[in-house]
């Protein structure tokens, strides 16, 4: 708890302001859904904040964080993660896509890493550093490579 609360507090010592659409919403990172926080603090807790957006109605409502390193990570409104992006070639940090699917990239692609994974009720659609994209079934089961 200790580490979620210095979390919290550099989050507010590091936010910022950006230019967003009229539609869009600037908020404090504690505003985020409980589970969003959870996520930020499990998974990007040495990241600077740079702005946190909320965008969409109350039956579609979205929020994106933006680091001042250019990692983004977007949450649907009950604060799950859809998408996780990285810089052009860096790698998400490890454990945020299923296990199945880093074990997948680790035996199929050892040269290459995790750039950006959406995930929505369909499955997953990776994209690795090299640009390569790899479309997955829920359950980690490869779909389709491109």
């Amino acid at each position: 708890m200790t580490k979620f609360l210095y979390f919290a507090f550099a989050i507010l010592l590091t936010a910022g302001v950006c230019a967003c659409s009229n539609d869009d919403e600037l908020l404090n990172p504690l505003e985020l859904p409980q589970g969003a926080q959870e996520f930020l603090a499990q998974h990007f807790s040495d990241f600077d904040v740079k702005s946190v957006e909320k965008s969409g109605n109350n039956s579609n409502t979205e929020y994106k964080v933006v680091f001042t390193n250019g990692y983004e990570v977007e949450f649907d409104a009950i604060g799950g993660w859809t998408d996780v992006d990285a810089p052009d070639g860096r790698m998400i940090p490890e454990g945020i896509a299923p296990s199945v699917i880093e074990q997948y990239v680790y035996n199929y692609y050892p040269n290459d890493g995790i750039n950006e994974i959406s995930r929505d009720y369909q499955g997953y659609d990776v994209e690795l550093v090299s640009g390569v994209n790899l479309l997955f079934s829920l359950d980690g089961t490869l779909i389709e490579t491109d």
